[in-house]
């Protein structure tokens, strides 16, 4: 960060921050240790026998937390408790039975999916903690809607999703679906980092990340923000008509103009109906199938991608 300038350049890092709760994804529990997250030689928690760790001063660190479910763990094993009951467990034993309302989150009452998994939830929750132990049910309404909406896909290197976490600074971080900054991790610890400079130095006001896969057309990505996150994006990306002239577009193949030519929704039958509205060239069939396949090839690898949380524009020249 410039301190005399006031702003974050390009590359630095706005901030760090380690898990309120995390949890490992139980398809790695075997993999990779439950606290720091690395592929060491990893011994079996003595008491449970359901969690590893990589050495003694992980399990150390861990046992404040580890200890109130580890005879829980005990009990189910060798049940594999869910991720998401998992960490609603963490946050719940953290909070001690506090938290939010529902009034919080108004719209989980009119989302029949995330209901309907709460119920499901719910349920696991009675059998691993006792009933007692859990908060009445508006409460736990509102902590599950919080873990919704607040958790952090943890990444690794190779931009795998290894856990979850809830990280209580990030939390304030908006979105935008023109971010100038972006998640990374090392382990369980976030980090915050600019990829633009930002001319301001309080992240809850300037600076953004994005919440999903950036190339969604404009009313996927409203969509996919309102149904998960219960908001209309109006960023400036999402109010603009500017960027549909290149959302499903190809260049003009006359090198005089190469003018973006939009597409017509994917429609392979209309391959000798499109022409350059600029110039007035026509497109080739070769090139139309081109573009069609390697549209249907970049949709495949990005759905195997979900979990990341910013993909940057990829730009396809022909």
């Amino acid at each position: 960060m410039d301190k005399k300038r006031k702003f974050f350049r390009k590359g630095d890092t706005i901030f760090t921050d380690k898990p309120f709760v995390h949890a490992l994804k139980s398809t790695y529990k075997n993999e990779k240790c439950d606290y720091c997250y690395s592929e060491e030689t990893l011994s079996r928690c003595s008491g449970c026998q359901y969690i590893l760790y990589c050495n003694r001063t992980c399990q150390k660190l861990s046992w404040t937390e580890h200890k109130r479910e580890c005879s829980r763990l005990k009990k189910i094993y060798p049940k594999i408790l869910p991720d998401a009951a998992r960490i609603m467990s963490k946050i719940l034993i953290k909070l001690k039975n506090g938290g939010s309302t529902e009034k919080d989150y108004p719209n989980l009452k009119n989302d029949d999916h995330r209901l309907e998994h709460f119920s499901s939830l719910c349920g696991v929750l009675k059998e691993y903690m006792g009933e007692a132990n859990l908060p009445n049910p508006i409460e736990l309404l509102g902590i599950y809607g919080r873990m919704c909406i607040n958790a952090f896909n943890i990444l690794d290197n190779n931009l795998n999703t290894i856990g979850t976490g809830i990280y209580l600074a990030a939390s304030v971080i908006n979105h935008s679906c023109v971010p100038n900054a972006t998640a990374t991790f090392d382990g369980t610890t976030l980090r915050i980092g600019a990829i633009t400079d930002i001319e301001h130095t309080d992240p809850e006001l300037h600076v953004f990340i994005s919440y999903l896969e950036l190339m969604q057309t404009t009313s996927e990505r409203r969509s996919e923000l309102q149904n998960n996150y219960y908001f209309l994006c109006e960023c400036k990306r999402c109010i603009t008509n500017y960027e549909q002239n290149f959302v499903n577009s190809m260049i003009c193949g006359n090198s005089d103009c190469q003018a973006a030519v939009p597409m017509k929704n994917k429609r392979k039958e209309i391959l000798d109906s499109i022409s350059c509205s600029k110039c007035m060239e026509k497109i080739s069939e070769d090139k139309i199938k081109t573009f069609y396949d390697v549209t249907d090839f970049t949709e495949f690898q990005l759905s195997k991608m979900k979990d990341i949380g910013c993909i940057l524009f990829i730009i396809v020249i022909y």
